[in-house]
């Protein structure tokens, strides 16, 4: 079980049309290679960032992994590619098919070369 400890959130409204939400405990992850990461409690997050209309074709939700995922994306010093790797990780961690956990980590990484391009 790499998720060490469980999801706490509360909502805390929306901003810029997407709902927003505070960690109340810290999350923490333990990745294959033994290093544990650690949420703070405090953080603010969407959750699992997800267009509406991929949904049916991706899986169900996987929050903690979408919330470790926008994290990572948040710290300085975290290769954008290691954090999205890691977001597949966590995503296989939680038992999602590997099907959908690909589909998610391809529409991250098409989405960040879009956003940096």
């Amino acid at each position: 079980m790499p998720f060490l400890t469980p999801l706490r959130l509360e909502w805390i409204g929306v901003r810029v049309g997407r709902d927003r939400w505070c960690l109340l405990a810290p999350l923490r992850y333990r990745a294959e290679s033994g290093d544990v990461y650690t949420v703070p409690d405090g953080y603010e997050t969407d959750g699992e960032s997800r267009p509406p209309l991929t949904m049916p074709l991706s899986g169900p939700p996987c929050t903690r992994s979408g919330v470790l995922h926008d994290w990572l994306g948040d710290r300085i010093g975290v290769p954008v590619e290691q954090a999205h790797a890691l977001y597949r990780e966590a995503l296989l961690s939680e038992g999602l098919d590997p099907v959908w956990a690909e589909q998610r980590f391809a529409a991250v990484s098409y989405w960040d070369q879009r956003t940096r391009a």
